[in-house]
């Protein structure tokens, strides 16, 4: 279980998002898997037709200790192991078959407190801060729907202009294992 904020983007503001998210030199972007035992910090976001575009993660290294990653022998990689490790998971938003498909940001609920800015044990108040100033940007930067979703404004204009939301892809062209 996790808290999440969904949302649509169109690539312009998947860029504005991204500037927002690195203007924090100590702010890393990763993808969700590696062959190695080590994260490597993305300089751009991959491309759709690259392995692992889709589901990426966040994190503020000022905030946080390093992800801890776990190795999932039978696929052969490594993945983020959320319970020991302070990270927004990314889900991008993507224009498939002419639909926006909605995106999130999600992230461990073990990590937050019901309660304004304060952290669970297992959590730093530091690491919710952060959390919680990403999830603003998103809610000050777009319009809310009906279903609570964000629409970033390209997206919106996209949608205003007859665009269609999709909740999730119509293919399997995004496939996606999470493993806990």
């Amino acid at each position: 279980m996790g808290k999440q904020a969904y949302f649509y983007m169109m690539n312009n503001d998947e860029k504005e998002f991204v500037t927002f998210i690195q203007s924090d030199t100590e702010v890393c972007i990763f993808q969700d898997r590696t062959t190695e035992n080590t994260i490597r910090k993305l300089s751009r976001l991959p491309d759709r037709n690259v392995s692992g575009w889709f589901l990426l993660w966040i994190w503020n290294t000022r905030t946080s200790a390093q992800p801890k990653l776990k190795y999932i022998k039978k696929q052969g990689y490594y993945v983020v192991d959320i319970s020991t490790s302070e990270v927004i998971q990314f889900s991008r938003s993507y224009l498939d078959h002419n639909m926006l498909v909605r995106g999130r940001l999600w992230v461990d609920s073990s990590r937050l407190s019901s309660t304004k800015l304060t952290a669970v044990p297992n959590s730093s108040t530091d690491f919710v801060r952060w959390y919680r100033k990403i999830e603003r940007w998103i809610r000050k930067n777009s319009i809310k729907n009906d279903s609570s979703e964000y629409l970033l404004p390209s997206a919106a204009k996209f949608h205003n202009e007859g665009g269609v939301l999709c909740q999730t892809p119509l293919d399997d062209s995004v496939k996606i294992i999470h493993h806990v």
